[in-house]
């Protein structure tokens, strides 16, 4: 009769080759699914730092559209303001006139404004040598004020208001200056005395719009002072007293600058 001791032995070897086979396999299975589940949790991560970097690009992308339709507005508002902007320059110069002891101005109205403008005045005063900013509106000083206003009525320009020294003439029309150009023309001849003549004298000028950045202006009252400009005020406060003390009216105006006849 036959051990049945080796045959166990076989047996339990044998199982235990598949138990250790077993747990090699589901080692290997535990450390795939691990793998598995390591890079199912990197994909996920990823996904997520892919969502989270596109919702900052889509909010930086509004962010992006949002200052885009700023700047697009305020240059629009930017264009609206400089087309409404009035911006006039005006340039004098003096020349010795063919009368003896007088001389002409010659004045360049120049528009640089994206719009036409009409001129409501010019007005050029002539001070003797002695004059100095300080005192700049003392008729004392005063060797003529010449002032052409576009449709002066006599309420505003009264010919109590000529003298010898100030000359207030209704021109009838506005000077209509389209973009861009450039307007010349001459005034006087202005009588200079012997003294000024040859010590020189001090000019100045200033030419106001009709037009103003926002409305219009009108004239509103003639000179307080002989030598002064007439009184220059926005049309809505044009029947206040004294309005021209705080008005925003525009004005082109010259530097004063000294000229001393040449001698003949």
């Amino acid at each position: 009769m036959s051990d049945p001791l080796p045959d166990i032995d076989d047996k339990l070897k044998k199982v235990d080759l598949k138990l250790k086979g077993l747990d090699t396999w589901v080692k290997r299975i535990a450390i795939l699914g691990g793998s598995i589940g390591l890079i199912i949790s990197l994909l996920s991560i990823w996904n997520t730092w892919n969502q989270i970097h596109l919702t900052r690009s889509q909010e930086q992308l509004a962010r992006s559209q949002e200052q885009l339709a700023r700047s697009q507005e305020q240059r629009a508002r930017n264009e609206e303001t400089e087309k409404r902007r009035v911006s006039v320059k005006m340039e004098l110069k003096a020349f010795n006139a063919p009368v003896k002891n007088a001389i002409y101005l010659n004045g360049t109205l120049t528009n640089n404004s994206a719009r036409q403008i009409n001129i409501l005045m010019i007005g050029v005063r002539i001070w003797h040598h002695n004059w100095s900013s300080d005192i700049e509106d003392d008729p004392d000083y005063l060797v003529y004020s010449d002032n052409m206003i576009a449709n002066c009525t006599p309420k505003n320009c009264p010919d109590s208001k000529n003298t010898s020294k100030t000359r207030l003439l209704d021109t009838k029309l506005p000077i209509a200056l389209a973009p861009g150009e450039t307007l010349s023309d001459t005034y006087g001849p202005y009588k200079i005395s012997l003294a000024d003549w040859s010590s020189g004298v001090w000019i100045e000028g200033r030419a106001y719009t009709i037009e103003q950045d926002e409305g219009i202006c009108v004239l509103a009252g003639p000179p307080e002072l002989e030598g002064t400009f007439p009184a220059v005020c926005e049309e809505s406060r044009a029947k206040e007293p004294e309005c021209y003390e705080n008005a925003g009216c525009l004005y082109a105006s010259t530097a004063a600058f000294f000229y001393k006849p040449a001698t003949r």
